[in-house]
């Protein structure tokens, strides 16, 4: 009888608590993890989809118009090209293509309401059209013909 009393400890409950445990835990570093990248993720697409909003908007609020073109031969023939900014936004012109060759490359910013003149070499026939076209950074064109 003496040995039905005796109990054995059986380590049974306490491997099954530590095992739950772990798992909990497991889960909960997974859990915040993952809260944590979706929240970086989701202010970088955030923040990119304000970006190209505002760029768009920017495009609208850009206007500008070709006010003047002047052909002059000064040892060689020259085209000078007068942009008027019109929008309520700078702007910059990147390229200017005539007859589509393109002719001038660069970054002429103009103020909003303001008056910029670029000026390059142009082979032109006297009294021909000259099909312009005129481009800024944001992606706004203008195209207009001139007689030379």
């Amino acid at each position: 009888m003496a040995l039905r009393g005796r109990r054995t400890h059986s380590r049974r409950g306490l491997s099954t608590i530590v095992t739950s445990v772990m798992l909990v835990a497991a889960v909960a570093i997974m859990g915040s993890f993952l809260v944590t990248w979706s929240n970086s993720s989701f202010t970088a697409q955030r923040v990119a989809i304000a970006n190209q909003t505002d760029t768009k908007i920017n495009l609208i609020r850009e206007s500008f118009v070709i006010e003047d073109v002047w052909f002059y031969t000064q040892g060689v023939q020259k085209m000078n090209v007068t942009l008027r900014n019109t929008g309520d936004v700078a702007i910059k012109v990147t390229h200017i293509y005539i007859n589509n060759t393109q002719v001038w490359t660069g970054s002429q910013a103009v103020n909003a309401t303001k008056v910029a003149e670029i000026s390059f070499n142009k082979n032109w026939n006297a009294g021909s059209p000259q099909s312009m076209w005129v481009k800024t950074l944001r992606g706004s064109e203008v195209k207009q013909v001139w007689k030379s």
